[in-house]
This record gives C-alpha cells, sequence and structure tokens, in this order.
C-alpha cells in the first residue's frame, strides 16, 4: 500500500503543476497497486479516481473525467473515512465538469 503514495502525490503535484498527463500517469499508478489490495469501496480509490477525473478534465477528455468524478465523490462521502480537504477538492472537480457540460 506503502508503495502507492508517492505517486498519488506526484498526481496531485502534477495537476497542480499544469502537467495533467502526467498526473494521469500516476493516478492510474496509484490505482493498479491500491485497488488489488483495498477493493472499490475504499476511501483513497475513490480518491484516487476523483484525481484521475481531474486529470481527464484538465485535458479535455470530459467523458471519462464525468464517468469518474461524480461516483467517486459519491464513494469518498459514502465511507467511513471523512477528509474534508480532499471531499472538498472532488467536489470542485464535480462542479467544474458541471460548469463545462
Amino acid at each position: 500500500v506503502y508503495q502507492a503514495f508517492p505517486h498519488f502525490t506526484a498526481a496531485l503535484i502534477y495537476i497542480d503543476s499544469g502537467q495533467a498527463q502526467l498526473a494521469e500517469e500516476q493516478a492510474l499508478a496509484t490505482l493498479a497497486i491500491l485497488e488489488p489490495i483495498l477493493g472499490e469501496q475504499h476511501f483513497q480509490i475513490q480518491l484516487s479516481r476523483c484525481v484521475l477525473a481531474e486529470a481527464y478534465r484538465l485535458q479535455d477528455r470530459l467523458t471519462q473525467a464525468n464517468e469518474l468524478a461524480e461516483p467517486a465523490l459519491q464513494g469518498m462521502l459514502a465511507s467511513n473515512t471523512k477528509t474534508p480537504r480532499y471531499i472538498s477538492r472532488c467536489r470542485q472537480t464535480v462542479d467544474a465538469l458541471k460548469l463545462k457540460s
């Protein structure tokens, strides 16, 4: 599990610096490590999917972004883990996608 966190952190850094393709690669690497271990409903899986959606949105891959963002946000809200900063970030991605639709 700990192997995924550098990828996740890199994805956030790349998004914040406007390097969406690199963010996508790191988010996918995070998910490849975590999904088999944590399962679909885990907060970190949903968060990583929302980060991937954000990377897709920045690349104007809106269909892919929309497929991930809202379900990821709902999964985060349904989780026992509540991290307001990450929930807020995901909600911003969902809202930004609604503006582009």
